[in-house]
């Protein structure tokens, strides 16, 4: 993909492709590693350090929308809160495998592995029970 990526960037400067005609022509573009590898190219910066100095910048402000959103999960996401609060980040070894905030659209998941201290980052777009 790196040697395409000027012929890409013509292509999608020029003609402005939709999402569908991109995922058509290029579908290695639309995998994890592609995704964080193409923004690399742009940017020059990583996606997923980006990404997560500002979720932890938006943490605060997210949990509050959450808590004010949400009466349908709202004792979960005071336990969330209350172990992701602001200066005292909860160790990795207590949290639970999977920590979801949820109103019907996004979910952000930090999910720790069971056998490492390896945590990832999910979202996704189903409602959570």
């Amino acid at each position: 993909m790196e040697k395409t990526f000027p012929l890409r960037r013509l292509e999608v400067v020029q003609n402005a492709p939709m999402i569908k005609e991109l995922l058509e022509r290029w579908p290695a573009l639309f995998t994890p590693e592609e995704i964080n590898a193409e923004f690399k190219r742009l940017t020059n910066t990583s996606l997923q350090s980006q990404f997560l100095s500002q979720l932890d910048f938006l943490t605060p402000n997210l949990l509050r929308l959450f808590q004010k959103s949400s009466s349908r999960h709202r004792n979960k996401l005071k336990l969330l809160a209350a172990s992701i609060s602001v200066g005292s980040l909860t160790p990795l070894a207590q949290l639970p495998p999977v920590v979801s905030c949820s109103k019907r659209a996004p979910i952000i998941s930090l999910v720790k592995a069971p056998d490492t201290s390896a945590v990832s980052l999910r979202v996704g777009a189903s409602d959570v029970q």
